[in-house]
Order: C-alpha cells, then structure tokens, then sequence
C-alpha cells in the first residue's frame, strides 16, 4: 500500500512539474507511535519525514500539556491533541510573540463522556512538522489535582499568552449563599482577560476565542465577577488569558518584551439574600423614618402655631372688651406717635407729611405705597398671580423636558444591560465589580438602589413647599416681610431632585462613558435653579424666564458631549 502511494506521488510531480519531480526514495515517511505515561518528560527529534504520535491513557483527574520546541515561525511544529468528543491544534512558535513554549489545559473526562463506554482509551498527542531540518521539541503531560478550587479557596498562578489555565468550581449543595465572587489580583499592568464559562467542553481558553462563550472581562491589576448559582447550577470554569498587547487596557501596545503575569485567583461566597435584605431593608428604613419624622414634626408645628394664633386673637378680643373706646381726638394724636416710634425702629425714610394715610393701604394694591414701612413686597410692580405664573412655568418646562429626557435613557441603557447578558462582554459597563450585587436582569442592584434617598427627600421637598404655600399665617406674613414667594421655582428644584435619582439609578445600570450625562444633567439643572433662586431673594420683579433658562441648560448639557466625544487626551474643562 505504501508503495502505491509513492508511485501516485512521483506521477503527480511528473505530470504538473517534471523539473522538480523527486525520487520515491526521498519521499519515505514514518509514524513513530509511543505509549506515554503521565510526569514523564518526552525529547526528540523531528523532521518533515518522521510524526510522533503519543497515547496517553485516559484519566479522572484533569491533565495539562506542555510543548517546547526550537522551531522558526516559517516552518512551525504542528501539535494536535484528540480526545473523544474534542481535538485541539496549535503550533509553536506561536504567531503571538513568537513563543516557542506553550501549555494547554486539557479537558476532563468527566465533562468529555458520550455516555458509552469503551475498553480503553487514549488521549492522542500528534506532533509534525515540514521542516526538513532537524528540530528539537520536549513533550510533558501532567494531572492537575488541584483543578477545582473549593469555597474560600486562592491560587497563585503565572501565566502568558502561550500558557494560558482555567479552573473548575462546583457549587456546595447546603450552602446560605446563592452566589460567589470571583477575584483576580496581580502586582503587574500587563493586560488579560478572565472568563467564566459553562462546564462543557470545548473550553475556549485562547485569546482569539475566549470572547466565544460566557461572560469576560479585561482585566489589568484587579477584576472581579459575581456569578449566581441558578445561572450557573454545575459550576463554572475560571478561564484566564493573558494579552498579546495592552490596547484593551491602555489604549496603546505596550513595549513589554516578556509577557508573563503574576495572577492571584480567589473565590468567596458572597453575602447571603437575608444579609442583602436586611442591609437594603435597614436603608429604606432609615430615609423613611427621617422623611416620616420630619412631616410629622412639620405638622406638629403648624398645629400648634394655629393654636397660638388663635390664642392670641381671643385674648386680643378680651382686651379690646375690657378696654374703653377711644375718641376722635385721641386717635389723631396717637398717630403721629406711632409713625414717630415706626420711623426710629427701621430707619426708614419715608416722611409722614409727603403721602396720605390711608386705612385702606393694606387692601389696595394701587395705593399701597402710602404705607408707613414697606417691605420688598411692596415693591413689586408686577401683580403676584403674574409672579406666580412665571414662577410656575419652571416646574412645567421641568416636567416636560423630564419626560421627553427619562424615557430614551431608561430604554436605551436596559438595552445596553440585555446587550451584555447576551455577549457577555462586562467591558460595556464599568461596574465596582467586587461590590456588585446582581438581581434578576440587574447586574448592579445596590447602586441602582442607593439613589432612592435622592427621591425620597425629592418628595419631602416638595410636600414642604406645599405646606408653606397653602399656611395662611405665611402667606399674610409674606405681605409685610419679605419678596414674592416664587413657589413655582422651589416645586421644580424637588422635582429636579427626583429626576437626579431616577436618572442616576439608571444610568448606573450601565455605566460607561457614552451615557455619564445622564447621571450630570439634572445636577447643572439643580444647581442653575437654586443659583436663580439666590438671585430672586432680592429682585422681586427681576428674574430670568423660564425658556431662557432651559435653553442656556441646554448648550451647558451640549458642551458636556463635546466633553463625552473627546478622548481623555483633548478632554474638555467641563469634565475637570
């Protein structure tokens, strides 16, 4: 048979280039076949007319493979792994840096099992090359005991973009955690990526394909996943790669020569679902309570400064009773008196003998600067149903803008988290991964959740403003003391508050560059509002329109993307 295939070989190099047709002698290959045994280091030499092919006897206990070899990078040794449901190929050197040492983890039997069972098996180690040369290579086979790591565990690991590892975890059975946290530390900058994946085989443990399967994330010092024991029920693979450059992490290829990484892997339970409740329940609690609080003591003391009003009025009405009635004459002397003890008290330089008094001063708004002292209430030119109108147009342009603002946000960044739980790239989102806790489609609750104080105290804001607009005792005091209360402004800065915390919630459902003014917008909007608010303490008449205002936010909101677009090299000032 062997003879029949050289005289095919020989004709068909005669027949297409006869100048180059070889002689059959020089055609003579070999398969030099060797039953391998495990911890055993295997040297030899190869050339284009020799394969060897190792068997290796199938084990429980996962093995790893390690390839070395002084091949060049035109005419590479060929390595190819089969085992029963999967076959691995590589060659050394590697493309990537040219590394002329690999290691690869082998699959376990027990995830590799078609469920019928043979005599004996193997797992079939074929080394070649077309080199015609002499090339050395070294052949090692392993079991890895300490594959799986245990709850609590850590291991301490050295890896390279030719040797990368994994690790199997398998989830307790009695266990109160429902999740754990996978860490990663190194003392080096050098770029990787670690992954979680299903225990199911192939495993894709390169960094061509490691993207391919379950969730990743790059990584340079420190990194961290929360996985959950009802995504993952028969455990997860820890797979992890390290870089050919650091364009992923720095944004330019680094100059580092040897790419080996120090990397330190943990994983510990995380925190219970009782532990998470009561922790959340003891927050809600806690803003609840104040925001309860402190309506009940606004209340309280309402109460009871109608009381005192009342009070005051029946004992003036007693007195008015006991005392006698007052003549003509006397009342035109008293009161020069009182506008004399007036004048001492505030200072004020309004002369007695230039305006008419008029009991009716205090009724009439036309004729209301007769009165003895003014207040900058008094001032006014503008009737106050015209005041209060301006000022309520902020809370309606507020509330429009909110709508028309919320809502492309709120879809666009659950789109972003449905996008990253189908890809399983985390590089989307930058999340403080060691304290994220997921929930349901969430991947981040507890940031989400820490912005409800932002709309609580939103509401309380605004029920104060309402209890001080509808108290007549201030409305009345406002005439004498004071500016125009622009209500209308103060309902809109509550409602910007609850706008701050609704959209900070969501856009720490995903947070990343592209949507960071979401979580900014309602604070230059918060901050313009009380900046009018400040102004108008002073200027009853004076303050800027509602329109004009939004729109001055909007080219601060405009200048904020410039910022956003930019790189961090020609980062805008807005952003400092």
């Amino acid at each position: 048979m062997l003879s029949i295939h050289k005289i095919l070989t020989v004709i068909t190099l005669m027949l297409f280039n006869p100048h180059q047709a070889i002689s059959s002698q020089s055609l003579a290959f070999s398969s030099i076949v060797i039953e391998a045994n495990y911890t055993i280091e295997y040297q030899y030499t190869i050339n284009s007319t020799v394969e060897y092919v190792f068997l290796y006897p199938v084990s429980n206990v996962t093995a790893r493979i390690e390839v070395e070899s002084n091949a060049i990078i035109d005419l590479p040794l060929i390595v190819v792994v089969r085992q029963k449901r999967e076959i691995l190929s590589w060659q050394i050197p590697l493309v990537v840096n040219i590394y002329n040492k690999t290691s690869q983890t082998l699959c376990s039997i027990n995830y590799n099992q078609s469920g019928l069972e043979e005599e004996k098996e193997f797992i079939t180690v074929t080394l070649s090359t077309a080199n015609c040369e002499n090339i050395l290579f070294k052949l090692n086979m392993t079991k890895q005991y300490d594959f799986y790591i245990s709850p609590g565990g850590k291991r301490n690991v050295q890896i390279s973009p030719s040797q990368p590892i994994y690790y199997g975890y398998t989830f307790p059975g009695q266990t109160e955690s429902s999740s754990v946290i996978v860490h990663v530390q190194s003392d080096s900058d050098i770029c990787m990526t670690f992954s979680i994946q299903n225990t199911t085989c192939p495993v894709f443990d390169l960094e061509r394909n490691i993207q391919f399967s379950g969730y990743w994330q790059t990584v340079n010092q420190q990194g961290g996943i929360t996985v959950p024991k009802q995504q993952y029920p028969l455990g997860f693979f820890v797979v992890l790669v390290v870089k050919s450059d650091d364009t992923d992490c720095y944004g330019a290829p680094s100059m580092i020569p040897l790419r080996n990484k120090q990397v330190y892997l943990t994983i510990n339970p995380s925190i219970t679902k009782h532990d998470y409740v009561v922790a959340s329940g003891v927050i809600v609690s806690v803003i609840f309570t104040f925001c309860i609080a402190y309506v009940v003591s606004v209340v309280m003391l309402k109460i009871k400064k109608e009381r005192k009003i009342k009070q005051e009025l029946l004992d003036q009405e007693s007195e008015q009773i006991d005392e006698p009635v007052p003549s003509p004459l006397t009342v035109q002397e008293s009161i020069p008196h009182r506008s004399i003890s007036i004048e001492d008290e505030d200072d004020s330089s309004l002369d007695e003998d230039d305006i008419d008094l008029m009991e009716d001063a205090l009724d009439d708004k036309e004729i209301i600067r007769t009165k003895l002292v003014l207040s900058v209430c008094d001032l006014a030119r503008k009737a106050p149903k015209i005041l209060r109108h301006k000022s309520r147009l902020y809370l309606y342009y507020l509330i429009t803008v909110s709508i028309f603002y919320i809502l492309p946000a709120v879809q666009l960044l659950l789109t972003y988290q449905h996008v990253l739980h189908v890809t399983g790239n985390q590089d989307m989102c930058y999340y403080n991964f060691l304290c994220a806790h997921p929930f349901l489609s969430l991947s981040d609750l507890n940031h989400v959740f820490s912005n409800i104080g932002y709309i609580m105290l939103g509401f309380l804001f605004i029920f104060l403003t309402s209890s001080r607009e509808h108290d007549e005792f201030d409305r009345e005091k406002n005439k004498c003391y004071g500016i125009p209360q622009h209500y209308g402004l103060f309902y809109a800065m509550g409602t910007a508050l609850i706008m701050e915390g609704i959209l900070s919630g969501s856009y720490h459902v995903c947070p990343n560059r592209s949507n960071f003014q979401f979580d900014t917008s309602f604070m230059y909007i918060i901050t313009v509002l009380c900046m009018i608010k400040i102004y108008q303490t002073r200027h009853p008449d004076i303050n800027a329109r509602a329109s004009v205002t939004f729109a001055m936010l909007a080219f601060i909101i405009f200048v904020e993307l410039l910022g956003v677009l930019n790189d961090l090299q020609t980062r805008c000032p807005t952003w400092v």
